[in-house]
C-alpha cells in the first residue's frame, strides 16, 4: 500500500504471507507395512519416504519505506522483517532389499528369514521445528544533476538471527549458532 503523507513525503508498505507445503501421502493405492526392494526388479510396500513432509513453511514478511523528495533530490528509509516458521517432518520407515526374488521368496517362506542383503531403519523425532527472522533496514539517497546523470549512495543492515540451537546435539558446530551482525 502506498499513501501519500504530502506532495513530497509518501509510504510505502508491503505484506505477504506464503505458506509452503511438499510431501509424500499415502492414498488408497499406498501399500502397507514394511518396505521390500529387489534392485532392477521390484519396490513392494509402501515408498520408504511416505509420510514425510518435505517442506512446511509458513513465511511472512512486513516491509516499510519513506520517501521525501525535494525537486531534484530523493532520500529514501525503511526497514523490515521476514519470519519463517519451519515445522518440516522428516520420513520415518523400514527397507529391507534383497539381491534377488529368491531371496525374498526364502524369507518369506521362512527357510531362510535372514536372507535380506541390508536392512535400512530410519528412527528418533521426525520433526524439528525451528523459527528464523532475517531483519533490514536501509537509506538511500539519489541527486539527479542532469536529465541524463543521476548520483546514487546508500546503505543497507541486514541481521539473520538463526534458529536455537540444541545444546545436547551430537554434533559440535550445531550447538550453537553464531549470529553475524556485520553485514552492512
Amino acid at each position: 500500500a502506498v499513501s501519500e503523507l504530502s506532495e513530497s513525503l509518501f509510504n510505502e508498505f508491503r505484506f505477504q504471507r506464503v505458506e509452503r507445503i511438499t510431501g509424500l501421502r499415502a492414498n488408497e493405492y499406498t501399500g502397507t507395512g514394511v518396505s521390500v526392494a529387489i534392485p532392477n526388479v521390484a519396490n513392494l510396500g509402501p515408498p520408504p519416504g511416505l509420510g514425510a513432509i518435505d517442506t512446511n513453511q509458513s513465511l511472512m514478511h512486513f516491509q516499510d519505506a519513506v520517501t521525501r523528495s525535494f525537486n531534484r533530490h530523493l532520500i529514501k528509509a525503511g526497514g523490515g522483517i521476514l519470519i519463517i516458521r519451519d515445522t518440516t517432518l522428516l520420513p520415518v520407515s523400514a527397507t529391507y532389499t534383497f539381491s534377488s526374488v529368491q531371496a525374498y521368496r526364502d524369507a518369506v517362506n521362512g527357510s531362510n528369514r535372514r536372507s535380506y542383503s541390508s536392512y535400512q531403519e530410519s528412527f528418533g523425532e521426525p520433526s524439528s521445528p525451528f523459527n528464523a527472522y532475517f531483519l533490514n533496514g536501509f537509506f538511500q539517497d539519489e541527486w539527479k544533476l542532469t536529465r541524463r546523470l543521476k548520483v546514487s549512495a546508500g546503505m543497507r543492515y541486514d541481521l539473520y538471527l538463526p534458529p536455537g540451537a540444541s545444546p545436547d546435539s551430537p554434533l559440535e558446530f550445531s550447538r550453537k549458532f553464531k549470529t553475524d551482525t556485520t553485514n552492512l
